[in-house]
């Protein structure tokens, strides 16, 4: 089922990575794990300089801590929680750079390479969370899992796609609690599919804690032990690729899990139901879990409160047959007294045919959604004017949605190439239907 995120071609197996024969790409493994990004040279370089960067932070703050080791004010017990510092430091930056290395991604040493915090460092608490803490009947991987399973499907999938897995717990355990055929876990972080890999295979690897509110007579830093049994299941994939360019042919899937993705994704949430919607199989189903926390550069339109959410799953060709809302403690640590609540909405969203919204007020469907197709008598004849608006509109057959349109016109010579094909294809059928004026 793997296709070349590109131009959706089926992917060609050759040693130790697939190729593309229409657009002659190849992708390599990263140390065992398949790296089906749209770019993969782009995103090699990019965790490179990220591995640069986090060694280059590590240096930093252990220069800090030598610094601060030299004020004579010092009582002894903040004395030993820095060396305790230092050293937890040291090893921490060791095992991280270790674990990258042996996947081909080595620190870039150019200058720039520090620039911003690291997407590395970011998701590292989801690898604590997933790999290192002991489970808890009520922990936050526990209460995801009750929740949706809870939600799937009556008919049991038999290939499974979770978007945006992180460090992979979560699609591990329902692929062990629902045992499908197949579950692919796909992320475009190396070092959370790393941990995991590393994890489920039984390899030795030591993680470091670094508690942000440790509690009275805990240790600054705490050392996790992740060497146990190999926990292998048959039909369970890592996979490096990006969730709004998925390496898969139409129809892969039974069934699609977001867990904590839909308001963090970099893209609007009707982008991301159109990829999902290719994805699913005709009788699929679409499972989420996670809150609303939308990064503080979107709009005020793209924050929508669950309700616009499930209004805008509905006309994207899914029907909402169940929904729940609950509050869970997020990034829990037991070794931290920092405590996080957030509530988390589950839906379940089963592949259906497209509707209209009942809301008179509201434009047309396909208007909002550039994933459906655009009816025939949106657009009315074409006498003159623009070559584009007469390619347009003959492109319109009822069948094609906005996206394909824009495909097809983007290949027409007098199409703008400075601008999304999307934006302009939408722009010339809003104005075919009547909505915009002559500009």
């Amino acid at each position: 089922m793997f296709a070349c995120p590109a131009c959706r071609t089926a992917l060609a197996r050759s040693e130790s990575r697939w190729s593309c024969a229409r657009c002659e790409k190849s992708f390599p493994d990263v140390d065992g794990i398949p790296c089906l990004m749209p770019d993969p040279e782009r995103a090699h370089a990019s965790w490179v300089s990220e591995a640069g960067s986090f060694a280059e932070m590590m240096g930093g703050a252990e220069e800090l801590f030598a610094h601060e080791l030299q004020r004579p004010d010092l009582p002894s017990s903040t004395r030993q929680r820095l060396l305790a510092l230092v050293g937890g430091n040291r090893r921490h930056c060791e095992v991280v750079l270790d674990l990258l290395a042996r996947a081909g991604i080595t620190p870039s040493s150019l200058p720039g390479a520090g620039a911003g915090l690291p997407q590395l460092v970011r998701d590292y608490d989801f690898a604590l969370r997933d790999w290192a803490w002991a489970p808890e009947p009520n922990g936050e991987n526990a209460a995801a899992l009750r929740a949706l399973l809870e939600a799937w499907p009556e008919a049991p999938p038999r290939s499974v796609l979770v978007l945006g897995a992180g460090a992979a717990r979560l699609a591990w355990e329902l692929h062990c609690s629902a045992q499908p055929e197949l579950t692919v876990a796909l992320d475009r972080s190396p070092l959370n599919l790393l941990v995991a890999q590393k994890a489920l295979s039984g390899a030795p690897l030591v993680l470091h804690e670094f508690p942000f509110a440790p509690a009275a007579g805990q240790a600054p830093v705490v050392a996790h032990d992740l060497s146990r049994d190999p926990t292998a299941l048959p039909g369970f994939q890592l996979l490096l690729g990006d969730a709004l360019s998925p390496p898969f042919l139409a129809g892969s899937f039974d069934l699609v899990v977001t867990p904590w993705f839909i308001d963090v994704v970099d893209a609007e949430l009707v982008r991301l139901t159109g990829v999902i919607h290719q994805l699913l199989s005709g009788r699929g189903a679409w499972l989420n879990h996670g809150p609303l926390l939308y990064p503080s550069h979107r709009s005020v339109a793209e924050r929508r409160p669950i309700a616009e959410v499930l209004e805008l799953v509905s006309l994207s060709g899914f029907e909402v047959s169940r929904q729940s809302q609950s509050d869970v403690e997020h990034l829990r640590s037991p070794h931290d007294t920092r405590r996080r609540t957030e509530r988390v909405y589950t839906f379940r969203a089963d592949k259906a045919p497209f509707r209209e919204s009942d809301d008179a007020l509201s434009p047309p469907a396909w208007q909002l959604v550039p994933h459906r197709p655009v009816p025939r008598e949106a657009v009315g004849h074409v006498g003159g004017g623009h070559p584009l608006l007469a390619a347009a509109a003959a492109l319109v057959d009822g069948q094609r949605s906005t996206d394909q349109i824009a495909s097809r016109l983007a290949e027409h010579p007098a199409f703008p190439r400075d601008v999304p094909a999307s934006s302009v294809t939408q722009a010339l059928l809003w104005h075919l239907a009547g909505l915009l004026g002559p500009s």
